[in-house]
């Protein structure tokens, strides 16, 4: 099925793909990231939270270990069941911080 523009979503994926990987991120497949894998506890984890708290120690190098679990755990905890709310709220961290 064409898209927008005459791209398909497998275009747009790849193209996605290759903005990421100019920014060092490498995909995997899913078994390799799947629960049991030691990268998650259930596939209701969205985020990685290893990956995520090694990508904060490398954007805070300066910043204490305990006060990047701490905000790690603080960002990946939900608070509210409304995904609106949860998708503006993560967007407040990318845009502004924590």
């Amino acid at each position: 099925m064409s898209a927008f523009g005459g791209f398909t979503e497998a275009d747009w994926e790849q193209a996605a793909l290759e903005q990421l990987a100019d920014h060092g991120w490498e995909p995997k497949q899913g078994k390799a990231i799947a629960p049991g894998s030691g990268e998650r506890n259930s596939w209701a984890e969205l985020a990685l939270p290893a990956r995520f708290l090694e990508a904060l120690r490398s954007l805070n190098p300066s910043v204490p270990p305990e006060h990047l679990k701490q905000a790690a755990a603080e960002i990946l905890r939900p608070i509210s069941g409304d995904a609106i709310t949860e998708n503006h709220r993560t967007h407040g961290f990318l845009v502004e911080g924590y």
